[in-house]
């Protein structure tokens, strides 16, 4: 981790080219914020392990077709995941 605190940084979820995020192991809080996943379409890998986010999980998230790693463990959210998550590989 990079002892990152406080809100996670929606302005990461607007950077076309971005491949790997990894904000795993730090001090997040608050939820995972809504976005337009055409702003992220290269996004592979998603890592955010052993934070303190809450709420649920944006059904966007689900929607970038190019996302292969989701890490989100270590967190309190809550909520169910899609019922068609996983099928389309």
């Amino acid at each position: 981790g990079n002892k990152l605190k406080g809100p996670f940084p929606q302005s990461l979820l607007k950077l076309p080219a971005l491949e790997e995020l990894d904000l795993g192991s730090n001090f997040l809080t608050g939820t995972f914020p809504a976005f337009n996943p055409d702003d992220i379409p290269r996004l592979k890998d998603l890592d955010l392990h052993n934070n303190e986010l809450t709420g649920t999980i944006p059904s966007t998230l689900f929607d970038i077709q190019t996302l292969e790693v989701l890490n989100i463990t270590k967190n309190s959210f809550n909520g169910s995941l899609p019922a068609n998550i996983g099928q389309d590989f």
